[in-house]
């Protein structure tokens, strides 16, 4: 990987899809980095008529300031992942993503009181 394809991976880049969505299981509770300077370049006029063309949407397992859940035993598992994977599941009836997220938190929440 070059230093910015992590910003945008070529499969992701060469799909047709109008919408991709990334869900990021991760703590989000913060840490303290020194400065660092960042290289940034301008896109191509492709490049922007493109990503005009689609939409990112970028769900978190928590808030800011937040810690992502999960069960540390020998067969540990993230809370987030769990609920939204079963929540993702084919024969799971939502359909549409404010179906999936509702779901997913409320399979989430369910979970959390369990453990």
């Amino acid at each position: 990987m070059d230093g910015h394809a992590w910003l945008c991976p070529s499969y992701i880049d060469q799909s047709g899809a109008s919408t991709i969505i990334f869900f990021i299981d991760a703590c989000r509770e913060g840490v303290k980095l020194g400065f660092k300077d960042t290289y940034l370049a301008g896109w191509s006029r492709g490049e922007r008529r493109q990503a005009t063309r689609r939409s990112f949407v970028v769900v978190f397992a928590c808030e800011p300031g937040q810690v992502s859940q999960y069960v540390g035993d020998d067969e540990g598992f993230s809370l987030f992942s769990k609920a939204l994977a079963e929540v993702l599941d084919p024969q799971h009836p939502a359909a549409s993503l404010e179906d999936v997220l509702k779901a997913t938190q409320e399979r989430l929440s369910g979970l959390v009181a369990e453990h």
